[in-house]
């Protein structure tokens, strides 16, 4: 009788790294800047598509609120900020605008920021996931079509 050699990682340990995996691969594919923010630990994660979406580094980034709200555009500002206001104080879990946001090199993007919502029981805010899309080329390209 031959029996298997015990393994070091279970089923469940199996499909945890092929999700991970997964999201790698979604991360790479999508070319969008994917972000988590962690209200209870105050930690902020995002995906190198951040990075080369806006060019900060982490260490800049690591403030998410802060970040965030200092780069979102004047025009913008107000608006944004108070639909995320009454997001996080609401009963809605999912969110999306269209806005202007800026660069590490000074120059600003129209991006698309869509989020998900994660809620204990008590509808509390636990966690935040997002992605930023470019707009800005298709943007520009909508412009000079209307021209036309």
């Amino acid at each position: 009788m031959i029996k298997a050699a015990p393994s070091r990682f279970s089923l469940h340990d199996a499909e945890f790294f092929k999700s991970v995996q997964r999201f790698q691969f979604l991360s790479i594919a999508t070319k969008e800047g994917i972000w988590e923010y962690d209200f209870i630990n105050k930690i902020a994660f995002y995906n190198d598509g951040m990075i080369d979406l806006f060019g900060y580094s982490l260490e800049e980034m690591a403030d998410n609120d802060t970040w965030w709200r200092n780069n979102i555009h004047p025009q913008d500002k107000k608006r944004i900020i108070g639909e995320m206001d009454e997001l996080l104080e609401g009963n809605n879990s999912v969110w999306w605008g269209k806005y202007q946001f800026r660069s590490r090199d000074g120059s600003y993007k129209l991006i698309l920021d869509r989020l998900f919502v994660v809620r204990d029981k008590k509808g509390k805010t636990l966690r935040l996931i997002g992605t930023m899309q470019d707009l800005t080329e298709i943007d520009e390209l909508q412009q000079e079509l209307d021209k036309i």
